[in-house]
């Protein structure tokens, strides 16, 4: 029709500026002009016009599609079921609970597939065999006496891990299973098990940064997790914005609130039984309103003064049972590493007789501090690290 219309004015404006409409005179140059940019403007209009419904026809192809697409879409949403249900049984109150758990869920997977990309596929891939080949490729690590030392504390440490190991029973190994330690701590789920330097794949030598693999992970991590609750908070607010105030609520909610497209029984009770509930808070809330409108200036102070002794009898609970943990936390701490300790002293002052045909008799308890003798490295080290904790940690 538009183009119709454009073809018929174009028609006439030739005839027009070449004077031929018949029982007319022609048109001076001046007239021919006027009529001929008249016209243009005209054609120019119509053209824009005929721009703007197509590009919103092409909005409305989009705006269609997307709403298709989230249809489709809603077919394979996890737990949408449910929620129904329990949107129906106990509101939407209750239901925003959920809505809010599973969005936790969904970042929980997305972290996941983050750091099983970036951190726990290239250890299980690129990890040395042991500790001592993790260091071998560290400039000058064979004339540092500190390396050596720490490749002899790993290799006791590993041996009296093993050795706790077989020595323990199912019980033991479950409740190491719950706490992360023992046999646990040489696992993908410890962070302690993964080295902390640039991994070599293969004859081709490729390097993986394991450090920085580390930090861009944790960045991400927190980076999407920043978006999504921007975007979240941001979705919130504007529809609060754009529903303003409701004077006709409850008008609406009588009149328009069901839905008639509704074709199953069970769909049909649940969407009830939502009415029902939010009619119920509405009215609960109208109600709590009112009192609150009608509460005299001694009834609120008394309830603010009820509330602050609450709520410092609760931070103080809260501060007690900290230092409590934290008290606790420290003397199993030093038990355990005193513990460790003795354990990693014997198990190295045996692998040192043993080579060496008990050549010399040592005092665990009272091991040197260096010795010049290589088969007391072992105890020396343990033994320094010994006093370096009891240093730290006694009272």
């Amino acid at each position: 029709m538009a183009e119709h219309y454009v073809t018929h004015l174009s028609e006439r404006l030739s005839r027009e500026v070449t004077g031929s409409i018949p029982g007319q005179d022609p048109l001076t140059a001046t007239q021919s002009d006027d009529v001929s940019g008249g016209l243009r403007q005209r054609l120019r209009r119509i053209a824009i016009a005929e721009s703007l419904i197509h590009t919103l026809g092409e909005a409305r192809s989009w705006e269609k599609t997307k709403l298709q697409i989230r249809e489709v879409s809603s077919l394979f949403e996890i737990w949408r079921g449910s929620f129904k249900t329990v949107e129906g049984n106990f509101g939407s109150s209750v239901l925003s609970y959920f809505v809010f758990v599973k969005w936790l869920f969904l970042l929980n997977i997305i972290s996941m597939v983050i750091i099983l990309a970036t951190i726990v596929l290239p250890q299980a891939l690129m990890q040395p065999s042991s500790f001592n080949q993790s260091i071998s490729n560290i400039q000058g690590s064979a004339e540092s006496g500190f390396v050596q030392d720490a490749s002899r504390c790993s290799a006791a440490y590993d041996q009296q891990l093993y050795n706790l190991s077989e020595r323990q029973g199912t019980t033991d190994k479950i409740l190491d299973f719950f706490q992360g330690t023992g046999w646990m701590e040489k696992t993908y789920l410890f962070t302690g098990f993964y080295f902390n330097k640039t991994l070599i794949y293969g004859d081709s030598h490729q390097h993986y940064n394991m450090p920085v693999a580390f930090l861009l992970a944790t960045a991400a991590y927190f980076t999407i997790t920043l978006i999504a609750m921007v975007k979240y908070t941001a979705i919130g607010m504007r529809n609060q914005r754009m529903s303003g105030e409701k004077f006709y609520d409850y008008c609406n909610k009588v009149f328009s609130g069901w839905d008639f497209s509704l074709s199953k029984d069970k769909a049909a009770a649940d969407k009830h039984k939502n009415l029902f509930h939010e009619y119920s808070n509405d009215l609960e809330e109208a109600r709590q309103k009112l009192r609150r409108e009608g509460m005299s200036i001694g009834r609120k102070s008394c309830i603010l003064f009820f509330r602050a002794v609450i709520w410092i009898v609760t931070l103080a609970i809260l501060a007690a049972s900290g230092y409590l943990i934290y008290q606790i936390g420290i003397s199993q701490s030093v038990h355990q590493t005193n513990t460790n300790l003795r354990s990693i002293q014997a198990n190295a002052a045996t692998n040192a007789q043993s080579r060496h045909h008990a050549k010399s008799s040592t005092d665990i308890r009272h091991c040197p501090t260096r010795h010049h003798n290589s088969t007391l490295r072992n105890v020396s080290c343990c033994g320094e690290y010994e006093g370096f904790l009891a240093a730290k940690f006694d009272p």
